[in-house]
This record gives structure tokens, sequence and C-alpha cells, in this order.
């Protein structure tokens, strides 16, 4: 299912609650489903923005790093046949929590 982008890129300059409110925007309930961000794919030139305005929320270098890894982690996936301003929610993005 391919939907708008939930929040404005420059939000992510926000850190990690903004990560949190994208996913949140997108349909995700933390206290009932499990998240699975693979499966939850944005163009790649919005991926690289997005990147840079949530490292850039850290405040020492070594947050910056942390945040870095996160969003590798726990970020959403990037792809150049996604549009710019849209979010391809593949199957099994959430699952309910057992």
């Amino acid at each position: 299912m391919l939907v708008n982008f939930p929040i404005k890129i420059e939000d992510f300059s926000k850190g990690i609650d903004a990560l949190l409110d994208f996913y949140k925007k997108l349909g995700w309930d933390s206290g009932k489903q499990t998240l699975f961000p693979t499966k939850v794919l944005i163009n790649y030139n919005d991926s690289n923005d997005c990147f840079n305005h949530f490292v850039s929320s850290g405040k020492t270098p070594e947050e910056k790093t942390q945040y870095g890894l996160l969003w590798m982690n726990k970020g959403p996936s990037a792809s150049l046949d996604i549009p710019r301003g849209k979010v391809k929610l593949e199957e099994g993005w959430v699952e309910a929590l057992q």
C-alpha cells in the first residue's frame, strides 16, 4: 500500500520522538503491535534527507553516531522505486503482539 508521507521531513530534526511519530501516524500502535521497519519503504532521496535531519538532532558526536545507528536499525528502508513524498507499507509491516 502506498500512502502519503505522514510528517514533514524536517520534523526528523526533533529526534527519536519524530521517528516514533512517523510510525504512529502511519498506523502503528506501539501498545498493541510489533513494528517491522524493513517493511516500511520510503524514497531513497527522502531517506537521505530524513537521516540527515535525524542525526543532526544529536547533541554530541557520540549521540549523532548513536542516532545514525538507530536509524539504520529502526528507520524505514529506502528504495529508488518509491516516489518522493510517499511511503510503501508492505504486508506485515505491523503485527499484533502475542
